[in-house]
This record gives C-alpha cells, sequence and structure tokens, in this order.
C-alpha cells in the first residue's frame, strides 16, 4: 500500500479524464476531490461520481485511499459554485 499524495491523485485523475480539470485536498486521511469537464454534461450526479470512482478503485481497494469526497461540475455549473483552487 502506498501513501498517496495530492500530486498522486492529481496524475491518476488527469490520466483517466485528460480532458477535465482537478482540485485535491487532503482533510485529516478524507481525500476531497473536486473534478470540472464537459462529459458531465449528460451525466446524472451518480454517473459522474462512478466516472471518478473508476479511476480510483485500484487505490481504494488496495488501501492507499481511504475516504473520499467528490464534487463534479461542468465548466458552467462550476462557474455558480466557489470552490477554491479551480479556473
Amino acid at each position: 500500500m502506498k501513501s498517496m499524495q495530492v500530486d498522486d491523485i492529481k496524475a491518476i485523475l488527469q490520466k483517466q479524464l485528460p480532458d477535465c480539470d482537478s482540485v485535491v485536498a487532503n482533510d485529516n486521511g478524507c481525500w476531497h476531490i473536486t473534478v470540472i469537464g464537459a462529459l458531465f454534461a449528460e451525466l446524472n450526479e451518480l454517473k459522474r461520481q462512478q466516472k471518478i470512482y473508476a479511476a480510483l478503485n485500484p487505490y481504494i481497494r488496495d488501501g492507499s485511499i481511504h475516504a473520499v469526497r467528490i464534487k463534479t461540475y461542468t465548466a458552467e455549473e462550476h462557474a455558480h459554485h466557489n470552490d477554491v483552487g479551480v479556473k
């Protein structure tokens, strides 16, 4: 089991979702992940979450990632939210 860092998770997401932007933060072992991309436009919340979990599941299964909190947006949706760190 590898100890994951912010840059590790960002690299995983970039590889699996190359057309998306992401912000990753760790708060005492709980990963807060925000992903913005056009691919979310036609997906409901469950399908959006499944896209992120599909990228992270190998690391969740081996214990490298424990708790995850995910937010997904299109660029238009994100423009109406105040999440820090994503432009």
